[in-house]
């Protein structure tokens, strides 16, 4: 199990590495679908950013408000509604890199207990905030690999 230090490095770092392994394509590679039935990387950055928008939602709430309600959100629907065809995927990683090292200084702020207090996922239950920052952290290294494989194939 990680320490809460270790999921703070990693939570700053992500973004960096999201940057790093997408820097060289061209727009058109960007969208292009390399693997036949799954989202392209513009597609996949798109759903990165908005997932930490999310997550960093839920963060937020847990440590201002007590036992707070955490909403679900469909990712399809998001993908299929909110043109992720025609967003910046620049603009998509600066999202996440700022958004991540905001709440790297809230998190690295709070008391001791504070990465315990807890609120109800609107379909998992009772999360705390400990658990959407393990959730946050580890959604971008579940993505990863799906990421450099797709980059894989585009070179």
């Amino acid at each position: 199990m990680a320490t809460a230090q270790e999921l703070l490095d990693r939570l700053d770092r992500q973004g960096g590495e999201i940057r790093a392994v997408v820097q060289e394509f061209t727009q058109q590679q960007l969208r292009s679908v390399p693997v036949v039935g799954k989202w392209s990387i513009q597609q996949l950055i798109i759903h990165l950013a908005d997932a930490d928008a999310a997550f960093m939602d839920r963060m937020r709430r847990l440590i201002a408000e007590d036992e707070p309600v955490l909403m679900a959100w469909d990712q399809d629907k998001f993908a299929q509604r909110l043109f992720y065809d025609e967003q910046s995927v620049e603009d998509a990683i600066a999202i996440i890199e700022l958004g991540r090292r905001q709440m790297g200084r809230i998190l690295r702020k709070l008391a001791p207990d504070g990465l315990a207090r807890a609120g109800r996922h609107s379909e998992r239950g009772r999360q705390t905030l400990s658990d959407v920052l393990i959730n946050t952290v580890g959604h971008v290294e579940h993505h990863m690999p799906f990421l450099l494989e797709k980059c894989r194939k585009l070179r």
